[in-house]
């Protein structure tokens, strides 16, 4: 690579595309909160929509890997399927749902670096599989991106919950 020229395929082009939009989903998706929650709390007695407001920002907050993914899908100019699939992807992977035989819980945001690690997988995937899908991208897209990289980043966020606990001194 000559100086002064710039390499679009290389890793760290891919590695900048996916902190950035994880860096936009992180702000989007948890600055309503952060500027809103507290103070709608302490108003919530004075007025129902306070209340209805801090509802609204906590449930967007709970968005996080949604958005996350959105903005890293966003970022590599992904067309409107594969954007919503690394999205759906990012989401289950996030270690944020908890399945049960009663249905699935929503537990939190998830787990940031979980959601790197799902949307880069995710993200990875869709490039891989480029425009060779065809017609057949709005079937078979969510069944590779969501299934393979919803399952492997739910595999990521065990293994790195193992990580955490065992590193973690209490």
């Amino acid at each position: 690579m000559r100086f002064g020229k710039r390499k679009d395929d290389g890793e760290s082009f891919f590695v900048n595309h996916v902190l950035v939009g994880h860096a936009i989903g992180i702000v989007a998706a948890l600055m309503p909160s952060a500027l809103l929650s507290e103070i709608c709390k302490a108003l919530m007695k004075t007025h129902q929509l306070f209340g209805v407001i801090y509802q609204l920002v906590t449930t967007f907050m709970l968005a996080v890997p949604l958005l996350i993914g959105a903005a890293v899908a966003f970022q590599f100019k992904m067309k409107p399927i594969p954007m919503v699939c690394v999205a759906a992807a990012a989401w289950i992977g996030s270690g944020a749902l908890k399945f049960t035989p009663n249905g699935v819980i929503v537990t939190g945001m998830g787990d940031l670096v979980n959601i790197l690690v799902t949307v880069s997988m995710a993200s990875g995937l869709v490039l891989l599989i480029g425009d060779r899908l065809k017609s057949f991208e709005p079937l078979l897209m969510p069944l590779i991106v969501c299934v393979i990289g919803g399952a492997l980043g739910t595999l990521a966020f065990r293994r790195l919950c193992m990580r955490s606990q065992w590193a973690s001194p209490g």
